[in-house]
């Protein structure tokens, strides 16, 4: 996968670091700056995920691994407005 590749919403697996000390978040209920993702064939997640807009972060390009799928339109739109809301945006 390059960046290239990438779109606005696209799903990829990212390789995490070899470190022990950075453990990945595992947010248990609903958190005020989570959009919830239900599975759906198009967006090929195995089980229903969080989008932590509270917890943006940058990956190197390197780190990028396979396509899964693509977010649907209601998901993005509810991902821009916790967006905007977290970073307090108009």
């Amino acid at each position: 996968m390059t960046a290239a590749a990438l779109r606005r919403g696209t799903v990829v697996t990212v390789t995490r670091p070899a470190s022990p000390s950075a453990p990945l978040p595992a947010p248990s209920g609903r958190r005020p700056w989570c959009v919830a993702v239900e599975l759906s064939p198009r967006n090929g997640l195995r089980k229903p995920s969080q989008l932590m807009v509270h917890n943006l972060f940058t990956v190197p390009n390197q780190a990028l691994g396979d396509l899964v799928g693509q977010l649907e339109p209601d998901v993005l739109r509810d991902l821009a407005l916790a967006l905007r809301g977290w970073l307090e945006l108009p």
